[in-house]
């Protein structure tokens, strides 16, 4: 390395800038880090609390007017006019409370989650999810899914809406359809709400995980500029004779002096012992 790159490496100035550039462009990779989650999880909070909002009134009015409609269903797991009834009361809730999904679970006499009626539902349905009777856990729904309306079924208090992002831009919320006298959970009834936004590792079109990466390349950057920094103060520290000098001179071991010894002893010559007698 020639003089001047090891004087510029070594200079205070150089050394100050690439520590000051080095964590700004840290905090900022870890703000575009921390950002994306923190409007994700504003946004399926705000989504999962307004479909609990519009779910609440349609379960109420549900175990009010069709709670003998509901047990007969279950009870018989069959189709006809009266299925045809709930799925199109249904298919309107779904279109008037703007969800992408509206169905009702059931648990069968196996204790298992079954679909009772979908919105969707239609007898030329080719979709098997929405058909009467249809596993509840199909498509994107997992286990977590089934643990929430479990919890519903044996809790009826526990509505709620699960915190993650289904099928790229989904957030599901369940409430349980109670009777009125028993308070026992006849049915959960289900929703997708869809979100509007959903890549929030984007703002005004600039990818932040890309910038990110280049934050990243500035750090890595930096930190080597500080080390070859340091490496050449290093180099030059023993050509300096008074560094040098005082090194050795705190390496030295001190040097201890015998102090003379200034005690006198009596000899005792003018002593009488015949005093002590």
């Amino acid at each position: 390395m020639t003089e001047k790159l090891q004087t510029f490496f070594a200079a205070r100035k150089t050394q100050q800038i690439a520590a000051c550039l080095g964590l700004i462009s840290l905090f900022l990779s870890i703000l575009c880090l921390l950002v994306p989650l923190t409007w994700r999880e504003h946004a399926v909070k705000n989504l999962g609390e307004t479909s609990l909002d519009r779910l609440s009134p349609l379960a109420l009015s549900l175990a009010h007017y069709e709670p003998n409609r509901l047990r007969y269903l279950i009870a018989t797991e069959t189709t006809g006019p009266t299925y045809e009834n709930l799925v199109e009361l249904l298919s309107r809730a779904k279109k008037d409370l703007e969800f992408d999904r509206l169905y009702l679970i059931y648990k069968n006499k196996s204790n298992d989650l079954r679909i009772l009626a979908d919105a969707d539902y239609t007898e030329n349905s080719k979709d098997a999810a929405v058909r009467p009777n249809a596993k509840f856990i199909d498509g994107y729904y997992d286990k977590s899914c089934q643990k929430q309306v479990l919890s519903i079924f044996d809790h009826p208090n526990n509505a709620g809406y699960l915190n993650e992002i289904y099928d790229g831009n989904r957030v599901l919320s369940f409430v349980p359809v109670k009777d009125a006298d028993t308070n026992q959970v006849i049915a959960v009834l289900g929703a997708d709400g869809v979100l509007k936004y959903a890549n929030f590792s984007q703002i005004g079109g600039i990818e932040l995980s890309r910038v990110v990466e280049i934050l990243v390349v500035i750090f890595m950057v930096c930190m080597l500029c500080l080390f070859i920094g340091r490496s050449v103060s290093g180099e030059r520290e023993p050509k300096n004779g008074k560094n040098d000098k005082n090194t050795k001179r705190w390496l030295q071991k001190p040097t201890v002096t015998q102090q003379e010894n200034n005690v006198s002893i009596d000899p005792l010559d003018d002593v009488d012992p015949s005093d002590y007698l």
